[in-house]
């Protein structure tokens, strides 16, 4: 693969390729980038994984109100596309003061049904407004080294992954504390029936 769209262009990638031959999905997917980002916190994330996994982020949850991470000391700053990935996905609005969990670093597990219930178009739009060709407006956005190697853009969608699946309750950042991930195995995750 071309080394565009940061970590979610390759995502994005597979579920394309994959989507439409649903054996080629697995019943549950590890997306995670070369190494595993903030091992202290996956490890032992990783053992929480069950059958009815429906999503899962490996690394650190915090509060975001469409876009703008609100979590002192985690959070850094605005994103205002995610609430272009919101609409995408949810078909609404991001009303600001609905709260959603965002992650950090695009590694989590999510299971085939959930990848399913949202559109192949969906992707794809989201695809392309990732990978958009150099010279795009969305290169005109967030730092100076915006580019189609590393995106801003890509930032956005690492923090929205979890509102892609049907995770992004915010109840999950406070009844899931780091110091008591294994005890909580529920609260930590979203499950199929």
């Amino acid at each position: 693969l071309p080394n565009t769209g940061r970590e979610g262009g390759t995502y994005l990638k597979h579920i394309l390729r994959n989507y439409e031959c649903t054996t080629a999905l697995a019943p549950l997917t590890l997306f995670m980038q070369p190494h595993l980002a903030w091992a202290q916190l996956s490890t032992p994330k990783i053992e929480l994984i069950t059958d009815s996994t429906g999503f899962l982020t490996t690394t650190v949850v915090f509060p975001s109100n469409c876009g703008k991470d609100l979590f002192h000391g985690v959070g850094n700053g605005e994103y205002e596309r995610m609430r272009d990935i919101y609409r995408m996905f949810k078909g609404k609005e991001c009303i600001d003061g609905t709260h959603q969990v965002a992650t950090y670093s695009g590694q989590f597990v999510v299971s085939r049904q959930r990848i399913e219930r949202n559109l192949l178009s969906t992707y794809q739009e989201l695809d392309d407004m990732l990978e958009a060709p150099e010279g795009s407006d969305i290169y005109k956005e967030g730092w100076w080294n915006n580019g189609p190697e590393n995106p801003f853009f890509g930032h956005s969608v690492e923090r929205s992954w979890p509102t892609m699946f049907e995770c992004e309750d915010p109840r999950m950042v406070e009844s899931c504390p780091e110091s008591d991930w294994l005890a909580k195995k529920r609260e930590c995750q979203c499950f199929d029936s």
